[in-house]
């Protein structure tokens, strides 16, 4: 198993910054977004594109392509959205574009839409001043927290994360990887994933990336039998008193609408949006001829018994289902 959790590290990373001001704590909000992806992607070595007009990550696989930056004029915007698409849609990869408050121009949703993008949802972009910190929140007895140090506990860690997020294999493939090159030695104490257990059982998960002197916390996740219970937000806890240990005087992170009310009560404020869209590659010719084969063949079973079987459903649906990249996952 990893070590144990409070390390200490003389490491101080402050940032001289207002964080009272609500213009800089989004831009640092933005920064570590951007960097966790980009970072994430020289991980995973995967292709990193970084301009003054654009900043890109192409994982290589179907998952986790992310434009993080855009700041384009409208002279050029349609072309390189459309460059964008070519790239992707010649492997067959679908595209996550994240646009933040700084994006250019202010109206990029609206030229993505145009080209085929869909809106998928908005993130909160929420953030916490280190200079005060609130007790851990309660949680259950029996828990243990370790951080991830090895193949054992990043195997614990990616449970929780993967079943979480309802990630499919090929991109549980790409966290593992990722996870397990920030325990190699010789790479730099910017990433620190941790796992709650509880009774010995691998409950919760979050990791932190600090990039700057701000502590980011993303892929905050709980099994979904144990939701309810405070792990998620005990792992966020963790996180927090991690960045704040090591120097960080700010902590960010994006928050579903689901979730907004759990980091107000850590002590969160929403500071900006992240607009999310989301564009899928038009599957193979073979794909759409097996999706309409399966189509048939569920008609045929449905009028052959006159319903379908409760419970029933067949692989080829599940995997589709599986394979959809959650847009959720920060």
């Amino acid at each position: 198993m990893g070590k144990s959790v409070y390390t200490s590290n003389s490491h101080n990373t402050e940032k001289s910054g207002n964080t009272s001001d609500p213009n800089w704590v989004s831009q640092q909000l933005e920064s570590n977004l951007a960097s966790y992806w980009l970072g994430l992607g020289r991980l995973t070595k995967g292709s990193l594109h970084v301009s003054d007009e654009l900043s890109w990550e192409d994982s290589g696989g179907p998952y986790f392509n992310r434009v993080v930056d855009a700041h384009l004029s409208r002279e050029v915007v349609d072309d390189r959205i459309d460059e964008i698409k070519q790239t992707f849609t010649a492997r067959g990869a679908a595209i996550t574009w994240l646009l933040g408050p700084s994006a250019t121009p202010p109206d990029l949703g609206k030229y993505l839409s145009r080209q085929g993008f869909s809106y998928q949802e908005s993130w909160a972009g929420m953030a916490h001043s280190l200079s005060g910190l609130e007790t851990p929140p309660a949680v259950p007895d029996g828990i243990t927290v370790r951080e991830v140090q090895d193949q054992f506990t990043c195997r614990d860690w990616l449970t929780v994360v993967g079943r979480s997020f309802r990630l499919p294999r090929q991109a549980r493939r790409v966290l593992h990887r990722s996870v397990l090159a920030t325990t190699r030695s010789g790479v730099d104490n910017e990433w620190t994933h941790y796992i709650v257990y509880l009774n010995d059982k691998p409950a919760a998960a979050s990791t932190l990336f600090v990039q700057d002197g701000v502590g980011g916390i993303y892929l905050v996740s709980t099994l979904p039998e144990m939701r309810g219970s405070g792990l998620g937000s005990y792992a966020t806890w963790l996180a927090l008193r991690r960045a704040q240990s090591i120097g960080c005087t700010l902590a960010v992170l994006q928050s579903t609408p689901q979730a907004r009310s759990v980091y107000r009560r850590l002590g969160f404020g929403h500071y900006c949006d992240i607009d999310v869209y989301r564009y899928e590659t038009p599957a193979p010719t073979w794909k759409r001829v097996a999706r309409s084969g399966l189509r048939r063949l569920r008609r045929s079973f449905r009028n052959a018994n006159g319903r379908t079987e409760p419970g029933v459903r067949f692989e080829p649906e599940l995997m589709a289902e599986r394979q959809q990249n959650p847009s959720h996952i920060h």
